[in-house]
């Protein structure tokens, strides 16, 4: 994506194979591409995180495809913001809300949720917008959540997931050149 600092979406490596460029961490978690139209990132098994990027991205928005189970026990995100003592983490949570929190040195706290019904097997456009200060959540274009908080203003960005779930068309692009969606995007044919 032109004007993007950094964006992935998973065509250049084989079907199969963890994606390059990216480290994953959790047990008995499997994050690989498989071919779904395109190629996707795919996570089975346990909890799991997948992480890329610096730690001096700062004043960025991250937008990613997402294909979510809509399990119960569903815990699916996007983690931003990602520094050595913590990070933000955005997730959809059973099929059924958006909760966006923060770890910090292990501890988790809620910033905001709000309700949102996911349909299993749909890709969904989910978007986060850190200027520094206020968290903004999108869903496909439209603004679900916001909340006020400057605990962690720069790092990387990665993906978690408790179950199957699929992730496509990762972008981070700085806030200055690209403002928040005004309108529905095309998520994935």
């Amino acid at each position: 994506m032109a004007g993007a600092i950094w964006s992935d979406n998973f065509e250049s490596d084989a079907v199969g194979s963890a994606p390059a460029g990216w480290t994953s961490t959790g047990t008995n978690s499997t994050w690989n591409v498989q071919a779904n139209g395109s190629r996707v990132l795919s996570h089975t098994g346990w909890t799991g995180t997948i992480t890329a990027g610096s730690a001096s991205w700062s004043n960025y928005s991250l937008s990613v495809s997402v294909n979510p189970s809509c399990w119960a026990s569903e815990y699916d995100g996007l983690m931003f913001a990602a520094a050595e003592n913590g990070h933000y983490s955005l997730y959809i949570v059973g099929g059924t809300q958006l909760v966006l929190g923060k770890w910090v040195k292990g501890t988790w706290t809620k910033l905001a949720s709000a309700p949102f019904a996911f349909v299993p097997s749909r890709w969904y456009t989910v978007s986060v917008y850190l200027p520094g200060g206020t968290i903004s959540a999108y869903v496909n274009g439209t603004l679900v959540l916001q909340a006020a908080d400057s605990t962690f203003s720069a790092g990387g960005v990665g993906l978690e997931s408790n179950d199957p779930v699929a992730f496509d068309n990762v972008v981070v692009a700085p806030i200055g050149l690209t403002s928040a969606p005004s309108s529905s995007p095309s998520p994935r044919p």
